[in-house]
């Protein structure tokens, strides 16, 4: 009989502390800063995957408008500003993003990208 009540417990108890579980990762995840808007990038690169540069175009602006100092999306907004012809726009943004990286092959990205805007 002593197992039973302590099996009943343990129902009573897992509820709550899920509950809080799931309350307390909610408000944690509310907190960190960007992620709602990291989801901007991350569709931003899988429209410039697809022929969707324009779309890719808005999603860029509108994260840079969040955290305008981010490298990969100004390459970002770079790419798609030079998928839609526009080369004297992407070269302000792919100069921006040779600046801003810090790790040598995405600056060498930018620099080489930079570069086709010349030609």
């Amino acid at each position: 009989m002593g197992k039973m009540v302590t099996k009943m417990e343990h129902l009573r108890i897992r509820p709550l502390l899920v509950t809080l579980a799931l309350f307390l990762g909610a408000s944690v995840l509310a907190q960190i800063p960007g992620l709602n808007s990291y989801k901007l990038l991350r569709e931003g690169n899988l429209a410039l995957k697809n022929p969707q540069s324009t779309k890719a175009d808005s999603l860029f602006n509108q994260y840079l408008k969040v955290d305008p100092n981010n490298a990969f999306a100004q390459m970002g907004l770079g790419n798609s500003l030079y998928q839609n012809a526009n080369p004297d726009s992407a070269r302000y943004w792919f100069e921006k993003a040779a600046q801003s990286f810090q790790k040598p092959s995405h600056r060498s990205a930018a620099l080489h990208n930079l570069g086709n805007t010349y030609m």
